[in-house]
């Protein structure tokens, strides 16, 4: 018998218990037994919080190259929870949750948002820094210092395991193109 053929038996037994149907089900039986565990969960514990404590059981685990478990426990949460997240009043309106960002920029200075988002970036804070620097973006689209701090943010995500998702890595190289774009002019 060929030892390859086995090892691939084995990963298709997996992934075959592992199938959308079961893996949602005992996601969404983690979400439910998370919030009894955490009651702050049931009152309102943000959907951010639940995506980074529930990991996928061991005998149901089969690579997430493809799709990620952070990623299925919040459309499970948002199944349960509805688009309404209940954080702010402004979700209840047709404005983009960023609509303000141009406006914080523009009264504390593109400067002094990318020297944060720099600062966050060092610190070892990519996701911190990728926010500061897209609402500088979002502010001055041009802006080459905001594109090449963008650049630098997600070749930062991919150095920290973006490269691993499928999706996640497409994703990380287009913006890094995008970007790098920008930043040349």
């Amino acid at each position: 018998m060929n030892p390859a053929c086995q090892a691939d038996d084995a990963r298709i037994a997996r992934f075959r218990t592992g199938t959308a149907l079961i893996w949602f089900g005992q996601l969404g039986g983690m979400i439910g037994e998370f919030a009894r565990r955490y009651p702050g969960a049931a009152r309102g514990q943000d959907v951010y919080a639940i995506m980074r404590e529930v990991q996928l059981p061991p005998a149901l685990r089969v690579g997430q190259g493809y799709g990620k478990v952070s990623w299925a426990v919040r459309t499970i949460f948002e199944s349960y929870t509805g688009w309404f997240q209940r954080r702010a009043t402004s979700e209840l309106y047709a404005d983009a949750p960023d609509a303000a960002s141009a406006d914080l920029v523009e009264l504390a200075g593109a400067k002094v948002v990318l020297d944060r988002a720099r600062g966050r970036l060092a610190a070892g804070d990519p996701l911190r820094a990728l926010r500061l620097a897209e609402a500088v973006a979002a502010a001055e689209p041009a802006s080459r210092d905001a594109a090449s701090l963008l650049v630098d943010v997600h070749e930062a995500l991919l150095a920290a395991g973006g490269d691993v998702n499928f999706w996640e890595s497409g994703w990380l190289h287009h913006q890094i193109a995008r970007w790098r774009a920008v930043a040349d002019g």
